[in-house]
């Protein structure tokens, strides 16, 4: 049971719906709307255009103890004119309201008989009301419209429109949505604004509402306590989705936010898993400014690449990056061994669940936003830790959270691209062992696999069988050859050998560079350079792609007529031929004796390359 420390009265007038309402007689219609009033407060609902038993089911709220008046005036008027004429109306006393408490039934409307001009009741109508007290606690206090706060934003400048943003502010973060397509004093957004939290919440969120080009929104006229606008915000607080604080590729922790949907635990390691070691530069300094320079890190290492129960001894180096290269730091010895609590089975269950909340799959965050949260998180981290006795500096929580912020590194591109190289090896390899069988460079093997690849095609049921008995043989030799240690750092795959000391320079300069001039510029001309090939390479993609989609656009009328006459022929031979036989007919083709062979450019590709692009409409 939820207990107020304040509680506050209101009074809550909830109107549903309205009959047998009569025409305006100047116009033949009728568009109703409600007017709901109690001294200087006043509120209406929408109209409804055309019709004489409207619905309405608004709820509006009065500050019980803000009302001056003894009486609510409940109308009902018709927009038809600058005056907009009352149907009907009724009175209602405020001391004859009866109190709905916490736990009581809801309160029931009921239908009004609506008083004429001259206070006849029953000629202009009915209207179903529900008028009662409540505190904050009723569930029409979210729904209502509280007649104390206008529903108009009060602008420096009538004459222009406004161009209006809410600006959200939690500690030194602050987030902002974008300019309201309703250029007006009724602005709406519908946007999300999230933020990371943690226990105990000591900052405030503080909202605005704000002009873009002009002076701030919301301007309080008059006394403070009183509103001169209103914000329509839905606040919660979410513990159902991961928030990283390392990068996804290491995050070591991937349940959701909240303690209560913390799966059970699938077995104990006997170790801290990352562990950094730095030289502590102001524990002797007081409050000097002078940064931790890290020693080494050792790598972090995957439970699921560990055998069950085997107890590892290993000796790691620490090794730092230096303005200079590379250097070893000493040595971190250790011991772990990791013991699964869990039956055999469910070992393989572990392996078939999504690895993050299902929040994160079903309503899933964008790039931006998870990166956002990533920054907030590290920050939140690297505050309170900064209070712990003895102190955690910023610069170690982000190496160790692997947050290396918007810092380029050109042993790294290399790095990454070797990386991707070492993973498409296997594919480069086919290709050439598939070259040289075209060039007969070795004749008996071209012959042999020229007659498994007839037996393919005429037993073409066993070729997808086949391809995964492959791939369950090599696996399964592998197995033989599976490593035995735990991965540790790779100075070859980091390619520490092939940068000079100014790439090591750049790597480790401080954003934004404290570099001299001449040393960005150098920098800068590089980039350049590197960035023009990627240009060039993504500008010849998109080249091919354009010219793709130009054999459909008829752009070129003779090159997409002969594509075109092709599709027929083609739907045509592979309709009435087998496909089987154009199958061996093309791998025949592809393997024929590089005597019967013409070096010049098939004629697909020269059809392809006369195709038009876009790259002629560029500037």
């Amino acid at each position: 049971m939820l207990t107020l420390v304040e509680p506050l009265y209101f009074v809550y007038v909830k109107v549903v719906r309205a009959s047998h309402l009569p025409v305006n007689q100047a116009t033949g219609t009728c568009n109703p709307y409600v007017e709901v009033k109690s001294g200087n407060y006043k509120a209406t609902t929408k109209y409804i255009q055309g019709t004489l038993a409207p619905i309405w089911n608004q709820v509006f709220a009065f500050n019980k103890d803000r009302l001056q008046a003894k009486n609510i005036e409940i109308s009902v008027r018709g927009k038809v004119s600058v005056t907009n004429e009352i149907i009907g109306s009724i009175e209602v006393g405020i001391g004859d309201i009866p109190t709905r408490l916490q736990g009581d039934s809801s309160m029931a409307p009921q239908w009004y008989g609506l008083e004429d001009k001259n206070g006849v009741s029953g000629r202009s109508g009915n209207l179903m009301l529900a008028i009662w007290v409540g505190n904050q606690v009723d569930d029409a206090f979210s729904l209502a419209w509280h007649l104390d706060a206008a529903s108009d934003l009060v602008v420096s400048d009538p004459n222009r429109k406004p161009e209006v943003y809410v600006k959200a502010t939690l500690g030194n973060k602050v987030l902002k949505t974008k300019v309201s397509k309703n250029k007006g004093v009724n602005p709406s957004w519908n946007e999300e604004l999230m933020f990371v939290v943690a226990e105990p919440f000591e900052d405030a969120l503080i909202l605005s509402v704000e002009d873009d080009k002009g002076d701030n929104m919301g301007v309080v006229e008059g006394p403070m306590e009183k509103f001169s606008s209103k914000l329509r915000v839905t606040i919660y607080l979410d513990g159902v989705y991961h928030v990283f604080d390392e990068p996804a590729l290491f995050s070591t922790d991937l349940k959701a936010s909240s303690p209560k949907l913390t799966p059970g635990k699938v077995g104990d390691l006997e170790l801290v898993i990352a562990i950094g070691v730095f030289d502590n530069n102001n524990l002797q300094a007081g409050e000097g400014w002078a940064t931790d320079r890290l020693i080494g890190k050792v790598i972090r290492i995957r439970l699921s690449t560990l055998e069950f129960g085997r107890i590892y001894k290993y000796a790691y180096p620490l090794v730092a990056l230096m303005p200079d290269g590379v250097k070893k730091m000493g040595e971190l010895h250790f011991t772990l061994r990791f013991i699964y609590t869990k039956g055999s089975g469910d070992k393989i269950y572990q392996y078939t669940q999504p690895m993050l909340p299902k929040p994160a799959y079903t309503n899933p965050m964008s790039v931006y936003q998870i990166d956002s949260l990533r920054n907030q998180a590290v920050r939140h981290i690297a505050m309170r830790l900064a209070r712990a006795e003895p102190p955690l500096r910023r610069e170690v929580v982000e190496s160790m959270l692997s947050g290396r912020g918007p810092v380029w590194s050109i042993r790294r591109g290399k790095a990454n691209f070797q990386r991707v190289m070492e993973c498409l090896k296997f594919f480069k390899t086919a290709l050439i062992w598939l070259d040289d069988l075209r060039q007969w460079k070795n004749s008996r093997t071209t012959i042999v696999m020229f007659a498994v690849f007839s037996v393919f095609v005429y037993y073409s049921e066993i070729i997808i069988p086949s391809f995964f008995a492959f791939l369950f043989l090599k696996a399964l030799r592998n197995y033989f050859k599976r490593p035995r240690d735990i991965l540790c750092l790779d100075t070859n795959l980091s390619q520490v050998e092939s940068v000079n000391t100014l790439d090591w320079q750049e790597e480790l300069d401080t954003f934004p560079s404290s570099a001299p001039f001449e040393d960005l510029r150098l920098r800068y001309d590089r980039l350049r350079a590197i960035g023009y090939r990627i240009e060039e390479t993504v500008g010849d993609l998109a080249t091919q792609l354009e010219r793709f989609h130009a054999m459909f656009s008829w752009r070129d009328r003779r090159a997409t007529l002969i594509f075109t006459l092709f599709c027929l022929v083609a739907w045509m031979v592979f309709y009435l031929v087998p496909f089987r036989l154009l199958f061996f007919l093309f791998g025949t083709y592809l393997m024929r004796s590089p005597r019967f062979r013409v070096t010049l450019p098939p004629i697909p590709q020269n059809v392809f390359r006369r195709l038009p692009s876009r790259d002629d409409c560029l500037l």
